[in-house]
């Protein structure tokens, strides 16, 4: 007779999840996470309480506040809030905004830096800088600078710069008051001066040999007493005209 034994098997109890050391320590780290999180995005202490402007006039400054407190210092969406900034004060150049921990923004505003008075045919007036971008919206006859007339598409920053050196020239070398200019085609600027006389440009020609001839021209054919009839001086071709 053959006889089979049979062999014990014993079950194991499985260990319980909580009394294994790994997994507590996988539920300290995400709590410890979640809790530098917290702090970190949604908790008073990172909350915007200030914002700092520097270089910017008042007038904007409240809108420009009121952009930022009360958001996450982290979570503030500042590259947004810059094109708004931009987009809605045309007067400012440039912004750079810095984060000062825990709960401060810092804003330097760079100004566009106003070179000329632009005005449309109704008169109404705005101020132009180096690049003939128009923004704030002015009075010709509070300010001193540069008068333009003319369509609003010819200021480029090319024309500017040629208005510009029109400008120095006449004022600082050949000791010409301008009364102010006209921006009359892209190849016609029309400059009156406060004695009466005009002197017309072609800002597409060689404005250095335009301008070499004007002075030969004041200095060696026209005496002082033929400038006080003076009506114009005409640059824009290979010969100089004038009447």
């Amino acid at each position: 007779m053959v006889y089979r034994y049979k062999k014990n098997y014993r079950i194991k109890k499985k260990k319980s999840i909580l009394r294994n050391r790994f997994f507590w320590i996988v539920i300290l780290f995400l709590f410890g996470i979640g809790s530098v999180a917290y702090i970190f995005f949604f908790s008073w202490v990172f909350q915007i309480k200030d914002v700092a402007i520097f270089g910017a006039n008042g007038t904007y400054q409240k809108q420009i506040r009121s952009l930022f407190l009360d958001q996450n210092i982290f979570l503030a969406d500042t590259a947004k809030i810059k094109k708004d900034i931009l987009r809605s004060f045309p007067e400012i150049a440039e912004i750079i905004i810095n984060r000062k921990l825990p709960s401060v923004l810092e804003i330097e505003i760079k100004e566009k830096l106003a070179v000329a008075v632009w005005c449309d045919q109704e008169e109404e007036c705005f101020l132009t800088d180096k690049k003939g971008a128009l923004f704030r919206e002015d009075s010709f006859e509070e300010t001193d600078l540069l008068r333009l007339f003319g369509e609003k598409d010819l200021l480029t920053e090319e024309i500017i710069s040629q208005i510009l050196e029109i400008d120095t020239k006449l004022t600082k070398d050949l000791a010409v008051e301008i009364k102010e200019m006209a921006l009359v085609s892209p190849q016609e600027i029309n400059v009156k001066t406060v004695e009466g006389w005009e002197i017309y440009f072609n800002p597409a020609g060689d404005l250095s040999w335009q301008l070499t001839q004007l002075r030969l021209v004041l200095e060696r054919q026209i005496s002082a007493e033929e400038r006080a009839v003076l009506q114009y001086i005409n640059l824009r071709f290979r010969k100089v005209y004038y009447k």
